[in-house]
């Protein structure tokens, strides 16, 4: 018997990537307090925290990101999310299927939730996994895949 709510989200490591972007930016921008304004250090410390934080950024994609399964119903939360909206809900009858591809060198996980339809199978909205640890990734896929196994599906293999 599970849970009667699991949730899986990155709100942690998000913060730290947040922090350090912060710290990699006043890093650069810390020699303007002790150099002179034509130093060519000075410029090249600026742009060159801004352009891995701009890369940093890009590859992984940060953003908040929860994967919850209740009794009737998976709920992702993102950052995206309107107010008191979640960005899918999903019964859990539904389900028919899922697949989490890794992207960027396994810096970030894309989910995909298949919803089983009247009209047949449809696939869900990309859901990003930013910042999921290896083991976070495998949490989302034992919830998932136990939600396929209560309603009389096969799991899926990763």
């Amino acid at each position: 018997m599970r849970p009667a709510i699991q949730s899986v989200h990155n709100l942690r490591p998000l913060f730290w990537f947040r922090a350090l972007a912060f710290v990699i930016m006043a890093a650069g921008a810390a020699p303007m307090f002790f150099m002179r304004s034509d130093s060519p250090f000075l410029f090249a410390a600026l742009i060159a925290s801004f352009l891995l934080v701009i890369v940093s950024w890009n590859l992984v994609k940060p953003g908040y990101t929860a994967v919850e399964v209740a009794v009737t119903q998976i709920l992702i939360s993102t950052d995206k999310d309107e107010d008191r909206s979640f960005y899918l809900n999903l019964p859990t009858e539904e389900l028919a299927y899922f697949e989490i591809r890794s992207k960027s060198g396994g810096l970030r996980h894309d989910l995909w939730l298949f919803r089983e339809t009247p009209r047949g199978v449809m696939r869900s909205k990309t859901i990003r996994l930013s910042l999921y640890s290896p083991a976070k990734v495998d949490a989302v896929r034992r919830m998932l895949n136990q939600v396929l196994q209560d309603h009389g599906r096969s799991p899926v293999s990763s």
